[in-house]
């Protein structure tokens, strides 16, 4: 949306673009919500992305599913 678009005309990209797992979901209900940007100059510093699985946010609470509809997401960097 708008602020990816101003993110990127800043010079940040989406770590997962660059790492192919663009279409990795980032919530419950299987959409990407959130982002990981970092400037342009380090996408090839990016060594992974990574998105936990539902599972990771399973809980037995009675009232609750999961912890939260947002899936944790990280992303490796090497230092240059």
């Amino acid at each position: 949306g708008p602020v990816g678009e101003c993110l990127q005309r800043h010079g940040y990209v989406d770590a997962a673009v660059l790492s192919d797992r663009g279409d990795a979901p980032t919530s419950i209900g299987e959409g990407r919500w959130d982002y990981a940007w970092i400037k342009r100059q380090m996408g090839d510093c990016v060594l992974a992305y990574d998105v936990a699985g539902q599972q990771a946010l399973a809980c037995a609470d009675i009232c609750k599913q999961h912890l939260s509809d947002h899936l944790p997401l990280w992303i490796t960097v090497e230092h240059r």
